[in-house]
């Protein structure tokens, strides 16, 4: 399933496969996944393709499809809930420190993104940081707040 193209930036035929069977429910869920399941290897496939591993395993735990890869995928599933919370936790307080500033925030990307389109579910979303804007005119103190905080650059 490692399979890319250089210079394109479309879903190869296997991505599309992997994003159906972690997105749709249903047999089109289960065809999916029977299509992908025989070239399936979470040990050799791409990092995109990785990122979607927590989604297909809570899809394939969803339409009831048990696989041989199932402990597999509910291992990265859990270890992607553990950085992330790992990551909340310690946002927590730097957007503490900025709202007892007054500096507004708002959060980015996967943070933002976990809340609204991945039902609140921090496994389900691999992130490496929490990205966030504070308005630019307050963005020297909101990196002096840090700073007295703890927080380097």
């Amino acid at each position: 399933m490692s399979e890319r193209r250089a210079g394109n930036y479309l879903p190869s035929p296997d991505q599309e496969l992997l994003l159906r069977a972690s997105l749709l429910s249903g047999p089109a869920a289960a065809e999916a996944w029977s299509e992908l399941r025989p070239r399936f290897d979470t040990d050799d496939s791409d990092a995109g393709s990785q990122r979607l591993f927590p989604l297909l395993y809570r899809n394939l735990r969803r339409q009831g499809i048990d696989d041989p890869s199932g402990p597999k995928l509910k291992r990265i599933y859990l270890h992607t809930l553990s950085r992330n919370h790992l990551l909340f936790h310690h946002a927590g307080p730097l957007l503490d420190q900025l709202a007892l500033a007054g500096i507004p925030t708002l959060l980015l990307k996967g943070a933002a993104l976990v809340h609204t389109y991945y039902d609140g579910d921090l496994g389900l979303r691999p992130m490496g940081d929490l990205d966030l804007a504070v308005p630019a005119p307050r963005a020297t103190e909101a990196a002096e707040v840090l700073r007295r905080a703890g927080w380097a650059a």
